[in-house]
Parts: structure tokens; sequence; C-alpha cells
């Protein structure tokens, strides 16, 4: 268990980090991980070395009904956002491994530099997969949960930052490989977690010295996702609650508010969850000409990226990426 010393304090902090991609399983790791005996992770993703990122969580920062903005500072309110963050780790037993899950530090900008700082032997784990399959999950994720008002290809056009850049990988990834030494890195294929959860589960134990223990089967990696029944209702639905997204993904934040959303809206959204459920269907295939779209996008941007993890992502995410 890993512990620091600030101001005269003694805060308890994480020995491992499972951080990002978005979309590639970090809520599956972050469960087989968790039923180990010997580690403790909190279920929240705690975001705390991205807390101030308006690029990668817009929903963080909004104004009240009374003008006042919510927003953060991590440099500002550095010593009190070290006693919420350190404060989820207290419960963990002397024994425990401690980690935690954010899949925004991967891609958030100033997260790499933070973390180096406070935590400079934290190991760190990035999990990546096919970056037009990311991009697609990341769309129906976003629709999901509110923050989709397009058609996924006018989303691609007018809602570009995070939707693509979460898949940037070799820039992202390089930003670490700068600051830590590479055998505190483990990448895991979202492909590979999949196909072969045992393997990778303890590949993952040996990379944090944990001892062998089962994987539980039904911990084992899945992306399912829903859609849903009207897809165009929900695209609305979400136009008229956008307001309010900070509402749901704030109130566990450090110093915040709760925020309830007003009665009326409340209504509101409670008969169109009501008239227009998500079912467990997965969505329509993305198009032709968008897949080749964004292949061709992503091969120039991951640029090295085979090179920089020492090893061939054919295998795992098909021929089109055989010069990344």
């Amino acid at each position: 268990m890993a512990n620091i010393t600030h101001n005269g304090r003694k805060h308890r902090v994480p020995d491992f980090i499972i951080g990002g991609g978005m979309k590639c399983a970090t809520t599956s790791l972050h469960h087989m991980l968790g039923r180990h005996p010997d580690v403790f992770i909190p279920d929240y993703e705690l975001k705390f070395f991205s807390v101030d990122d308006f690029v990668q969580q817009p929903e963080f920062v909004y104004p009240r009904g009374n003008g006042e903005w919510i927003s953060y500072d991590y440099e500002r309110f550095f010593d009190e956002y070290l006693d919420w963050y350190s404060a989820f780790f207290e419960p963990a037993e002397t024994n425990h491994l401690i980690g935690e899950d954010t899949p925004t530090y991967l891609a958030a900008e100033h997260a790499p530099q933070r973390i180096a700082n406070l935590l400079p032997g934290v190991k760190l784990i990035f999990l990546l997969r096919n970056p037009v399959e990311r991009t697609y999950s990341h769309y129906w994720h976003w629709v999901r949960s509110g923050r989709a008002f397009y058609s996924f290809e006018d989303c691609l056009r007018f809602q570009t930052v995070p939707l693509l850049q979460r898949s940037f990988y070799r820039e992202q990834l390089q930003a670490y490989f700068d600051r830590f030494d590479a055998s505190q890195i483990k990448v895991v294929l979202f492909e590979q977690l999949v196909k072969e959860p045992e393997i990778v589960f303890h590949e993952v134990l040996g990379f944090l010295g944990l001892s062998e223990t089962p994987l539980v089967p039904e911990s084992s990696a899945k992306n399912l996702g829903s859609t849903p029944r009207f897809k165009k209702l929900k695209l609305l639905h979400n136009r008229l609650m956008r307001t309010f997204i900070g509402y749901k993904h704030t109130n566990f934040l450090p110093g915040n508010v709760k925020d309830v959303i007003p009665r009326r809206w409340g209504y509101i959204d409670k008969i169109l969850r009501t008239v227009n459920p998500m079912r467990p269907v997965k969505p329509k295939p993305m198009g032709d000409e968008s897949r080749k779209f964004l292949t061709d996008y992503f091969v120039k941007r991951n640029a090295g990226l085979s090179e920089l993890l020492g090893y061939s992502l054919t295998p795992y995410w098909g021929k089109e990426f055989e010069n990344i």
C-alpha cells in the first residue's frame, strides 16, 4: 500500500492506475482486479488528475441557476482535492495493493505530469482498442448517457473532441513513456482481453506483483451496450436535457453541492425514458464510407504506435493497420 506525506499529513494513494482509454474495457479490468483478495479499488472513476480538464470533461463545468459557474482548479485547490482523493483509499487494509480506474487519464493533457509529480513509482495500465471501433462505441456511450445530440457522422463534424482525440494513442502514450520507466507501464489490447481474458488477467497480475488467483468467469470483458427503441427521439431527448448533464456527473466531486433537476424537467425526462427505453440490442454497423475515412485518419494519427509498443497490431486490428 502506497503512502505519501504532504504538508505534514500522511495520505494513502494508489499503487497502480488503470488510466484508459475509454470504451476499451477499463471497467472490466477494474472488476477483474477488484475481486483479487489483495487488491482494493474504489467503485468510482475518481478523475483526480484530470478534474479540471474542460476538453475531456466539459460536463464538469457549468453555470448554476444563480449564474455561478461550477469549475475546478487542480493547482489552486490541490490540498483540498488531495484530502478528498486519499479518503477513497482509507478503507483499504494495510496489505492491500491500492488502485484506481479513470479512462480520461490517457487523453488528459496535464494528467501525465501530475501523476509523475505525485506518484513517481506508480504502475500504469492502459487499454487500447481498434481506434475505429472505439470511436463508434464512444459515440453510442454518448447516446445512452445524454451527450450525443446528432447522428454519428454529424458528431464527427460538430462534437469532434474528444470523440476522435480519445483514439490518438501514440502521442498520448508517448507522454507517459517520456515520464515513466517502461517497466512501470503495461499496455493491454481490448481485443486480446475479450478473446483471452485469463491470459491477460494473469499477465496483469504478474505486472502488479500479485499472487495468482482464478479469474471469475462473469468478470471477463464484455461490451454488449444497448440502444434506444427510437434513436432520433433519444437524440431529441438529449438535446432537451443537455443543460442538466453536469447535475448527473459532478455530484461526487470535491466540494460540490448536489444539484437537482427542476421538477418539470424531471417529469419530461421520466416520460421520455418510459416511452423510449434502452434495449439490449447492438447498434447498427457503422457505414462503410465512415469506416474507411476513420481508418485512414487514425492510421496517420497513430503512426509509430507499433514501434512504441514493440509489436505489430495487425493480428488484433486487421491488415488496415499494418503500417501504424
